[in-house]
């Protein structure tokens, strides 16, 4: 098997108690990029930077056709507050998300809830799942023109350039919700306006690992994000490289693609 072909596992196992395994092994999926985000934090008003131990690592695949994609993500936050570790899986046709699951563990990579989205044009089928708890589904509408941001960094660039790219640089952004993991409805699809627009500084050029990538600035406003933001997009590849912003708190935080893999 070359380098440039995995024997892609599309789902390594139900993410609850009660689900089934929707996908098998799949040998004609290709890798396509690997990639690793990782956080700094710092005080108010201060300049000393610290790791988080926070880290994204996200791996996609390519189909048989070239318009399938799928993107596995792995959030490891077992070393922040909440001790959470996050895994993503997303389905793509075209461009168009199809189908989502996530699943949340504690630190001991106990599985504490998960939701599963199969995703139409207009409206979104929810399954919840938590341990213990029969499964729930409802079917949420959803309007016509929308972006999907499930989560994780390595989603936010294209998110973040088709809004700008809206006259008025607003839109309908449907992410799952996060505030509360302990809330029964955690990871259900949350629908929000949130705005994005590119900021007057001048390009810079971005070390990724050994590449040196040229970035654009954008402001990118709703959820946690308000005009104390900076994120830098890739030109090209609409990649986020990097973005720094203040909590509500004062607290600082910055995060950086410090891995980039494209074989």
């Amino acid at each position: 098997m070359s380098s440039q072909q995995s024997s892609h596992l599309l789902e390594e196992e139900p993410l609850c108690p009660g689900f089934t395994s929707r996908y098998r092994e799949r040998p004609d999926w290709t890798l396509r990029e690997t990639g690793t985000y990782r956080y700094q934090r710092a005080e108010p008003h201060d300049t000393a930077w610290k790791e988080t131990g926070i880290v994204e690592r996200y791996t996609a695949y390519r189909g048989p056709q070239d318009h399938q994609e799928h993107i596995r993500v792995v959030r490891d936050a077992r070393k922040g507050p909440a001790g959470l570790l996050l895994r993503i899986d997303a389905w793509s046709e075209a461009g168009a998300l199809t189908h989502l699951d996530l699943a949340l563990s504690d630190g001991d990579d106990r599985v504490r809830a998960s939701v599963v989205c199969e995703i139409a044009p207009t409206s979104v089928r929810v399954t919840r799942a938590r341990p213990g708890v029969l499964p729930e589904q409802e079917t949420m509408p959803l309007p016509g023109s929308h972006h999907w941001l499930p989560l994780t960094r390595n989603f936010l660039g294209p998110v973040l350039c088709g809004l700008a790219s809206q006259p008025d640089g607003r839109g309908t952004v449907v992410v799952p919700d996060l505030r509360d993991p302990n809330a029964k409805d955690t990871l259900t699809p949350l629908v929000q306006v949130r705005e994005a627009a590119p900021l007057e500084l001048p390009p810079q050029q971005l070390a990724v690992g050994e590449q040196l990538l040229m970035a654009e600035a954008y402001r990118f406003i709703g959820g946690p994000y308000d005009a104390n933001s900076t994120f830098w997009v890739c030109a090209n590849s609409q990649r986020l490289l990097r973005y720094g912003f203040v909590a509500p708190s004062g607290e600082q935080w910055s995060c950086a693609l410090v891995e980039l893999t494209t074989p």
